[in-house]
């Protein structure tokens, strides 16, 4: 169960909506700009949450029940 959710945390989610914000930004559609930064939001907690997740590999994948 341990490794579900470590796998889970740590699936890029962000390079998609990054990809997104970029082509969606060179149009520059009136009005876009709080979606754009609501976005760039998400891309940046998916890194934090992949990065915290990565340090608790140990945690996430050891045996034993904590």
């Amino acid at each position: 169960r341990r490794e579900k959710a470590f796998m889970t945390l740590l699936i890029p989610k962000g390079v998609g909506t990054a990809t997104l914000v970029l082509l969606i930004a060179t149009y520059q559609l009136p009005g876009i700009e709080p979606i754009l930064n609501l976005m760039m939001l998400f891309v940046l907690i998916s890194v934090i949450i992949g990065t915290i997740a990565g340090r608790f590999t140990d945690y996430f994948l050891s045996g034993k029940s904590h």
